[in-house]
C-alpha cells in the first residue's frame, strides 16, 4: 500500500511539474495563481492597468503623508539591492507585509540621492519613509 501510494504522489508530482514548465511565462502584472495565456495586446493592457493601479495608489499614499513625489520613479527592489546592499537590508524589513496589506513600492528620485518607501496597510493607514544619500551613507529621516 506505502509504496502504491508513493508511486501515485510521485506520478502526479510529475505531472504538475511538466504542466508548469509548459505554460506560458508569467509576468509581474499576471497573478501566481491565475495563470493564462494572454496575447500580446492583452498582456500589455493587464500590464499598464496594474501599472496605473501603482500610480494611483503612491499618489493617494503621497498625498495622505504630504509628499511630493515629482522627479521620483517607481524602482524594485532589486534595483535597491545593487545600489547599496546595507541599504537593501533596512528596505527589506521595511517593506514585510501583513495579510490585506498593499504592496509596498520604492520611489527612487532622479538626482539618486533620496528615495521613499511607500506602504498601505490592511487598516488603511499610509506611510512614506524617507532615505537620504548623505556623505556616501544612506541614512533614514
Amino acid at each position: 500500500m506505502y509504496k502504491k501510494a508513493t508511486f501515485a504522489l510521485a506520478s502526479i508530482g510529475a505531472l504538475l511539474l511538466v504542466g508548469n514548465s509548459a505554460s506560458a511565462a508569467i509576468t509581474r502584472a499576471e497573478s501566481y495563481v491565475a495563470i493564462s495565456k494572454l496575447s500580446d495586446e492583452e498582456a500589455k493592457k493587464e500590464a499598464q492597468a496594474f501599472d496605473n493601479l501603482l500610480t494611483q495608489r503612491a499618489n493617494e499614499i503621497a498625498a495622505d503623508t504630504g509628499i511630493d513625489l515629482s522627479g521620483y520613479a517607481r524602482i524594485e527592489k532589486v534595483d535597491v539591492w545593487k545600489m547599496d546592499k546595507g541599504l537593501f537590508k533596512e528596505l527589506r524589513e521595511l517593506t514585510k507585509t501583513e495579510v490585506g496589506d498593499k504592496m509596498p513600492q520604492i520611489h527612487l528620485h532622479e538626482s539618486g540621492e533620496s528615495l521613499y518607501i511607500l506602504r498601505q496597510y490592511a487598516d488603511g493607514t499610509n506611510t512614506a519613509v524617507e532615505f537620504v544619500l548623505e556623505n556616501g551613507k544612506w541614512e533614514k529621516k
